[in-house]
């Protein structure tokens, strides 16, 4: 493999712990993509169901109960905007300004070695 190789016998187990820890990140994270999936779908249904009724926030513009379940609510519309910078436009418009505040770093990742491709 190379001169380059350090022995981690001592933390074998803590090796061990790091790989099943990730095995269940990776687990859990498909797990919640299907969530979050079935959250925008359900979600998708509902507001395009208020659209159909055209369902809106008060004049004023506050928020306002617009849904209920046995009379209790349970949906609300919320109003809500926010502004992001471009910054694909700003690289496009101004290169050299972009380049001037561009920042470089570097991280260092650990990554198990499969014992097939070494």
């Amino acid at each position: 493999m190379g001169d380059n190789l350090f022995p981690l016998d001592s933390l074998s187990g803590f090796v061990d712990g790091y790989k099943e820890a990730k095995s269940k990140v990776k687990q859990f994270q498909d797990e919640l993509e299907k969530w979050e999936e079935a959250a925008r779908t359900l979600g998708e249904i509902i507001q395009k169901t208020l659209e159909m009724n055209d369902v809106s926030p008060d004049v004023d513009g506050r928020t306002k109960w617009i849904g209920t379940v046995n009379g209790h609510p349970v949906i609300r519309l919320l109003k809500s905007s926010r502004s992001n910078f471009d910054v694909k436009q700003f690289r496009a418009d101004h290169p050299n300004e972009a380049l001037k505040y561009t920042k470089q770093t570097v991280q260092y990742r650990i990554a198990i070695v499969n014992e097939e491709n070494g």
